[in-house]
Formats: C-alpha cells, structure tokens, sequence
C-alpha cells in the first residue's frame, strides 16, 4: 500500500524514509563496532596463556591438606549439652565462648538433627522452642518485667442478673414435660 501511494503521487513520506534510514544506519554502526571489538580482541588469546599446574602437584598439595572440621564432628559433645538441657542457642554459645568454634543455633540443629528422622527433628525442635520460651519467662520474672494481664470479671449488678433470669427456660418448654395419654374421640 505505501508503494502505490508512492507511485501514485510521486513521492514518499519523508519521515517513513527517514526513520527507515535511521534505523539500517544504526544497525550497520552497531555491526561495524562489534567487528571492531573482535578484531581489537582476537589477538589477546595468543597473549594469555592459560599455565595450568601439573596434576600429580595438586593432587600432592590436596593429600597434605588438613581435612575441615565440620560441626557434625562435635555431635557426642552436643549429645551431652542436650542431655543437660541446653538450647541449640545456648550450644553455640558455648562452643563459641570455650572453643572459639563459630556457629549459630540454626546450624548446630542442623547437625545434630542430622542422623535424626523428620518426626524426631520436629520434636527437638518443640523441645528447644518450649526451654526457650520458660528461660524467657523465668528471666522476665527474675528482672520483674514480666507482666500478667488477666481478664476483668464481668460485673454483676441487677440489669446483668435480670438479663440472665430471661434467658433461663423452664422445664416445661424445654421438652422434658410429662407426656400424658391423649384421648381420642370416635364419632
């Protein structure tokens, strides 16, 4: 259709053709800069030689290596703790403060719940939630901020006290009434 109207009148719509030629100019700059830079480029792989060490060396260096102390090797000692009834909090306190070993109570339940079935992972897990949550109160009362809200008594005065005497329902229409014969008339 722009054809035809092209040939139709003798001439086309200037910012159509200039758009056009915007737009194959700015493809044809980005193709040229992509080829510069590739070329610009190419030569570098020859430069930088890439010198990897002699396997049997690093397989050397590997068996010479110290092997990682990993919190799984302290199990028996967090076996213990628990039994005495310590948090995973209070565990990786204390392998912190008495063993500089640093870790947080998430991991150290994650290693000792390691071996462990879901089901008695989840039970730890309620366990150390509840010591926790006592070591708080106890630690609340003991600093005298803990503070107990109990509910208000409902008052009791002549408009309560008349209120609750209308809802009562007597024995009769409650449904337990004696049931009586009932006469029949025969015509």
């Amino acid at each position: 259709m722009i054809r035809s109207e092209f040939e139709k009148t003798g001439r086309g719509d200037f910012h159509a053709d200039f758009a056009c030629f915007v737009f194959v100019l700015t493809i044809s700059i980005n193709h040229l800069l992509v080829r510069f830079c590739s070329i610009m480029f190419f030569g570098m792989k020859d430069e930088i030689e890439n010198e990897l060490p002699d396997p049997e060396l690093v397989a050397q260096a590997a068996a010479l290596a110290p092997a990682p102390r990993v919190l799984e090797d302290y199990i028996d000692a967090m076996r213990i703790l628990r039994d005495k009834k310590f948090t995973f909090r209070e565990i990786a306190e204390w392998l912190e403060e008495e063993f500089d070993i640093k870790a947080d109570h998430n991991s150290v339940w994650r290693a000792y719940t390691k071996a462990m079935d879901d089901f008695d992972a989840h039970l730890e897990a309620e366990a150390d939630e509840e010591t926790e949550q006592e070591d708080a109160l106890v630690e609340a009362e003991r600093k005298g901020t803990l503070k107990i809200f109990y509910p208000e008594p409902v008052p009791t005065d002549a408009v309560t006290a008349q209120a609750q005497s209308a809802v009562e329902v007597p024995k009769a229409a409650s449904g337990k009434a004696k049931k009586g014969k009932k006469k029949v008339k025969l015509a």
